[in-house]
């Protein structure tokens, strides 16, 4: 078995500067690859990985999974490739199915994932010479295991050898129509296997792979970085589609293929492919078993709506008969493909195995037929056919009438099981975008067009479930297709209200308008909110909104994501977008109404100025469209959000908060702003109050301890830590005095200092003692002086016990490349940064004075081309004034440093704290080298940068049970439903349960004892009881109309109960019960 990764190497050998991967701007030339797996290979060797070795990789950085599946594969082990938003349980499961030895990743790893976790970082083998002789020749394992995207139910784990990953990458020849000044992308992320043997594909034939950044699906990047070979999936070109004005032509015309598989490819999107993005559009059947097996031709793809071409040389492709005859052409059976690059067999899946593979055959489970010049047909899945009362009925009979109906975009057709029938054929439509085509006229065409072969039922849906390869999850439409037939069958509630939309936050309603004689080009707004305004597009959500134009949609939609973004400008915590309620127009103009996020206690005015603000700023960015304009448009929205950052005379939000409360919002833990940027995350027992990084828990006493940098040193001191000798000068003559004593080299700061803002270091002199005493005494406040320790500052983050992560404090720097000059490297950066919008720029890269010093201290001139990967300082220290670099060495940091870190936090009562140790060499014990704690930080700053992000999401599961929230059960009625209230209660007071009862003007503890709440109104006291920690769950009894008028005061119930109708009506409005009703529904998930 030969290494494919040898093709590299050849081509390295033969085109050394030819380019082989670009991201953004950053070009790797085939010699630069090959050194950079060769040095992650003797990293992972460092680390422990030998031949052999089952290895998961979860990667954020696409080129970081290029270069470690490229190592992994070299030294003999196996990869198993899984993206990082991979469910923990399934992973567990996964990862005990295969016997994996390492988890690999750039991101930070649960801890609850017992596996020798390897940290990789681009940085870690920058300067790691290679060691060729741990190169595997003939690998002896597969190189990669490849999970099956479980569209058709059970996943399947798929081993690719070398060997046949080789004869795959030997047929592309024959089919993959690419040359060396090709460049190829994938929509799908690199994650998966399809990508991963698209990007062989390419280095085998000499072409350039461009890494789009992830879930960036976009017409500008394609046409900037002059795509020549795009590979999609339907899910991906659907999304691309919905956000171009169907007016649009040709907008991708320079690109040479537009290759699409993984899914059915309907006559629909061929037409609207060829009309708004290319002619060249090639279409694929194939498997992750062996690769492709066919491929359409560009003459009958649109000719021959439903092929997927002609088998390609080297494949050979049959259609058989249940009996395993060969079947006649024109009439359906079972697809079987026989290839010299096929897999023996499932791993550790006998029964998938001997059903799938027979003979030399491989039976992929799927139905086809030949057309009389050859071309395959995709009929469906073989566990697709339905028998129904003997009539045997394949999917694409229905979903090809259903899709000739002029209302119908998409059409999916299974069965469901039936005791008397068998089978009964379902089918699930999604309507196009302006349709309100009824189910009763869709089942009137299918019986006219069918026959004896219609659905017995016709299912409406919004949208059709995905993976990420554009697949139909057949798991979960089946879900969906259910529970809407449960609707269907439901009589005994007539509901008239127009269902709310549901949020994790407050919404209040806001109102837009549009004149009609401007028009905003979407695909050009979409590239500015993209790479100027630095804003994903998400994925459109106008399910109830579907009769309206879907242009006037797309405006309000991204009216609402830039909404949201300014307001995070701000420091407000807005995660929720919004969504469209309804579209009216006059003579002149379209009225858009909105629903808009809001957070609790914070004035309106506020949002009503970034409401006015986001309509200012929208049509600008259409209309500015050249640098100058753009700046001076950022200047104008900058002094706007200032201006409205002085009517704010309270923090919202620190720097922390924001951070924080947006992985909260991830993990749906409800959190709401009590004022002065304190938040209360979850409910009753399971709550918490943070402010910043802060938690409640940290003690107030050391608090102002830690913030007195004098008493807090004394405490450590008196505590037996290490610190620095240090005294305070009031005045230049006694700091003169004290250096006298403490001797140079020192240090000087302020003394009520505020991340290292006035801090001087390397004072060797007089001179320099009395600029370092002069900025520190700006604010004419007494100075410390203190004795200069050797090392660096490392920050431990210190939280719930435990350290999250550690990173070495490094001054403001720039990377070298190996082609630019440190000077040019200084510019490339700032132009870099300018390129966000300032509310998202760092602190500027300085070519001043103090930088020429720092970088002459480091060996260097500004004109020094500096190798790639190695920081060059521009300041003496980091500093809040010019921020800094973080180098991550939380697997390096030794275990006594931890330690010593842990004890300085607990000796200060704070549950939250930023440890910043002082130490020539971290990964060597405090003791063992005279390292010293400089500051214990009450409220650290946390979430700046990726290392800290990558921790909340631990540190909340740490500091929260589970999703925050208890369990909450509504019933609703009279006394009737009260006196069933207290049964329940008493059945969850026999478990120990401290369930609380409430109406609208009673409330009762789990001793069923009244408790006086002030208020007369069932949404204030549910507001109250949800801020008590003895509340364990929550029976809420809703006797009145009042949340039609005051809103839902949670996001979530648990268990709703209708005892009866007689509710107290107050607001007079037609079918008040069933309005409220559907309220409760829209949180009850029914």
């Amino acid at each position: 078995m030969k290494n494919f990764t040898e093709i590299l190497t050849q081509q390295a050998l033969k085109q050394p500067d030819a380019i082989a991967v670009i991201r953004e701007d950053e070009h790797i030339s085939y010699q630069r690859l090959e050194e950079l797996v060769w040095q992650c290979v003797m990293y992972l060797y460092q680390q422990g990985v030998r031949e052999g070795d089952v290895v998961v990789h979860i990667f954020e950085d696409e080129l970081l999974i290029v270069i470690a599946m490229l190592a992994n594969a070299r030294m003999g082990a196996t990869m198993l490739s899984v993206p990082e938003t991979v469910p923990k349980n399934f992973l567990q499961e996964t990862i005990k199915e295969v016997n994996v030895s390492f988890i690999l990743s750039d991101l930070h790893i649960n801890n609850s994932i017992h596996l020798n976790a390897i940290s990789l970082k681009k940085e870690f083998f920058k300067e790691i010479k290679a060691d060729k002789s741990i190169y595997v020749e003939n690998p002896k394992v597969p190189w990669l295991i490849i999970i099956g995207s479980g569209s058709t139910g059970k996943q399947k784990l798929i081993p690719i050898d070398h060997d046949k990953f080789i004869n795959r990458l030997e047929l592309t020849k024959n089919w993959f129509p690419i040359i060396k000044s090709d460049i190829v992308t994938s929509f799908t992320p690199l994650d998966y296997g399809s990508a991963k043997e698209i990007f062989c594909q390419t280095l085998t034939m000499s072409a350039t792979y461009f890494l789009l950044p992830k879930n960036k699906i976009s017409i500008y990047l394609i046409n900037k970085y002059h795509i020549t070979i795009l590979h999609s999936t339907v899910f991906h070109i659907e999304k691309l589609l919905q956000n171009i004005a169907p007016s649009s032509r040709q907008t991708l015309n320079k690109l040479k293929i537009l290759l699409m598989g993984a899914s059915r490819i309907s006559s629909n999107l061929r037409q609207r492919i060829k009309s708004i993005l290319t002619n060249n559009l090639y279409v694929r059947y194939g498997t992750n078993e062996l690769g492709t097996v066919s491929i359409t031709s560009i003459d009958k793809v649109f000719s021959s709506n439903e092929t997927v071409g002609f088998s390609i040389k080297g494949i050979e492709l049959e259609i058989v008969n249940e009996n395993g005859s060969i079947q006649s052409k024109d009439k359906p059976g079972v697809i079987r493909i026989k290839s010299p690059a096929m897999i023996n067999g499932y791993l550790n899946d006998k029964e998938a195995s001997k059903k799938a593979f027979k003979n030399g055959w491989f039976y992929p489970g799927d139905i086809g037929k030949f057309t009389e010049d050859g071309q395959l047909i995709h009929v469906g899945r073989a566990d697709d056919m339905m028998i129904m009362n003997g009539i045997n009925i394949y999917p694409s009979q229905i979903e090809n009438a259903i899709l000739q109906h002029p209302d119908v975009e998409e059409a999916f057709a299974f069965p469901l099981k039936h005791k008397i029938a068998q089978d009964l054929p379902v089918c699930a439509v999604v309507l196009k975008k302006e349709s309100n085509v009824s189910q009763k006229i869709l089942m009137h065409y299918a019986h006219e067009h069918l026959g004896a072969y219609s659905p017995q039922l016709i299912v409406i849906l919004d949208k059709d479930p995905r993976n990420q390869q554009g697949k139909i999850v057949r798991t979960d439409l089946i879900k969906i297709v259910q529970q809407k037939i449960q609707e269907y069958s439901k009589k005994d509630i007539n509901l008239q209200a127009v269902i709310p939309m549901r949020y994790k936050q407050t919404f209040t309603k806001t109102q837009i308008t549009l004149k009609k004689n401007i028009f905003l080009d979407i695909s050009l707004l979409d590239s500015y909110l993209n790479n100027v305004f630095d804003i994903i597009i998400e994925k459109l959500s106008f399910n109830e909104l579907s009769t309206q134009k879907t242009y006037l949609f797309n405006i309000a939609w991204r009216y609402l994501l830039l909404r949201k973004s300014l307001l995070q400008a701000i420091n407000i915590p807005v995660f929720d977008t919004g969504k469209v309620i309804s579209i009216t127009e006059n003579e002149d103009k379209f009225i858009i109404a909105l629903h808009t996020p809001v957070i609790t206690n914070i004035p309106l005015k506020i949002y009503k100025n970034i409401n006015n603000l986001t309509g200012f700023v929208l049509p600008q960015i259409a209309i500015n469209q050249n640098k100058n304009k753009i700046e001076s448009l950022y200047k104008q929205i900058m002094d706007k959000l200032n201006a409205l950052k002085k009517q704010i005379d309270v923090r919202y939000a620190g720097k922390s908060t924001l951070p924080i409360l947006q992985v909260a919002h991830k993990k749906q833990i409800p959190f709401e702003h009590l004022g002065s940027g304190l938040y209360q995350l979850g409910w009753g027992k399971k709550l918490q109050i943070i402010s910043r990084s802060a938690s409640w828990h940290d003690s107030f006493i050391g608090a102002l301890l830690s913030e007195n940098k004098i008493l807090a040193s004394k405490r450590l001191k008196n505590a037996g830590f290490p610190v620095p000798k240090h005294a305070v000068a009031n005045t230049f003559e006694e700091a003169l005095n004290i250096a006298k004593k403490l001797k140079f080299p020192l240090v000087t700061k302020p003394i009520d200092l505020n991340r290292s803002e006035g801090v001087s270091v390397d004072i060797v002199n007089e001179e320099l003692l009395q600029k370092g005493f002069e900025l520190a005494n700006k604010n004419k406040k007494a100075v410390i002086i203190e004795q200069q320790i050797a090392g660096v500052c490392t920050r431990v983050f210190i939280a719930n016990h435990k350290m999250y992560y550690a990173v070495k404090r490094l001054p403001k720097s720039v990377v070298g490349d190996g082609k630019h000059t440190i000077q040019q490297l200084i510019i490339l950066a700032n132009q870099k940064n300018e390129k966000l919008p300032p509310w998202k720029r760092t602190e500027y890269f300085p070519s001043d004075n103090d930088a020429s010093i720092a970088i002459k201290n480091a060996g260097f001139i500004f004109d020094d081309i500096v190798e790639d990967g190695r920081l060059v300082p521009l300041r003496k220290i980091e500093s809040a004034q010019w921020g800094g670099y973080d180098e991550d060495v939380t697997h390096t940091i030794h275990p006594d440093n931890i330690a010593i870190a842990l004890r300085a936090a607990e000796l200060f009562g704070l549950q939250v704290a930023g440890i910043d140790i002082i130490s020539p060499d971290i990964t060597k014990p405090w003791y063992a080298n005279g390292a010293i704690i400089n500051e214990v930080n009450f409220a650290p700053l946390y979430g700046g940068g990726e290392i800290a992000r990558s921790t909340i999401s631990e540190f909340l599961d740490d500091l929260i049970d589970g999703d925050g929230r208890i369990p909450i059960t509504v019933l609703v009625g009279d006394d009737n439903a009260l006196k069933q209230a207290k049964k329940l209660q008493e059945e969850a007071i026999k478990r120990n349960k401290n369930v609380y009862i409430s109406t609208h003007n009673q409330t009762f503890n789990q001793h069923q004892n009244e408790v006086i709440i002030t208020f007369n109104s069932l949404f204030q006291r549910t507001k109250a009881l949800l801020m008590n920690q003895e509340v364990e769950a929550l029976i809420l009894v809703v006797q009145t109309d009042e949340w039609l008028r005051t809103g839902l005061p949670i996001d979530t119930i648990d268990n709703l109960i209708m005892i009866n109708k007689n509710i107290q009506d107050t607001t007079h409005i037609p079918n008040v019960f069933g309005q409220l009703i559907t309220l409760l529904k829209t949180v009850n998930g029914i």
